[in-house]
């Protein structure tokens, strides 16, 4: 039987035990999935030495199955264009490229996945989170639930130890603040809630699609806004 991560409030959302600064670095955060590593290029694939403490919970779904084609990512034509900066409103619409016509409320409803699932686990390579996708509605996940719960955490500011740890260099650090300064630009009360969890995917913040990965998750693809 599959793993069902629980329903409680997600680690991520968690308040801080201590306040964690630039001279009082948090270690890295037990609410990041075990295999994430900011680093890229060759050193990403170095094996580690030991295990990474997580508390995240294990998961793996052996079923076989299927995305809706409305979601599923094909690499020289995806399907979706939505900025994952922005929430589901404020005239931020999903662009499905294949529909040719706007989308309605019967598109949303349809089966995320086939078999159904009640959750799906999600993950991109910058994240440090996953993404758990759980059904709205008895009948399992949809491509409404997906999308819409996607967007959400995206949308989800960071704490402290999220900013403030030995685990993200001083590019990181960088990286985060430039990706921040670009998404509030002109806009105060957006400035006020700090760093969000979309800032960690980089310049590739354009959802385009997801694809089956390890452990039958599945792996959100993304793309530069030109």
């Amino acid at each position: 039987m599959q793993a069902q991560p629980s329903l409680n409030g997600p680690a991520y959302a968690r308040g801080d035990d201590e306040a964690f600064t630039a001279t009082n670095l948090s270690r890295r955060p037990r609410d990041w999935r075990a295999d994430y590593s900011p680093k890229r290029g060759v050193s990403s694939y170095l094996p580690k030495i030991g295990r990474v403490r997580s508390d995240v919970e294990e998961y793996s779904d052996p079923v076989k199955r299927t995305i809706h084609p409305l979601l599923q990512f094909v690499p020289d034509s995806p399907p979706l264009a939505f900025d994952l900066r922005f929430k589901v409103v404020d005239g931020n619409a999903f662009l499905f490229q294949h529909l040719g016509r706007n989308y309605n409320e019967v598109d949303l409803a349809q089966l995320a996945v086939n078999p159904v699932a009640p959750m799906l686990r999600l993950y991109h390579s910058r994240l440090p989170w996953y993404i758990d996708v759980h059904q709205s509605h008895t009948t399992g996940v949809t491509v409404f639930d997906v999308l819409v719960q996607l967007s959400l955490q995206m949308q989800t500011p960071i704490h402290n130890r999220h900013y403030y740890n030995d685990t993200l260099d001083a590019a990181d650090k960088i990286a985060l603040g430039v990706r921040y300064k670009e998404r509030t630009k002109g806009r105060v009360e957006e400035g006020r809630r700090g760093i969000l969890q979309v800032d960690f995917l980089g310049e590739k913040f354009v959802l385009e699609g997801l694809v089956r990965g390890k452990q039958g998750m599945w792996e959100v693809k993304t793309r530069r806004l030109n």
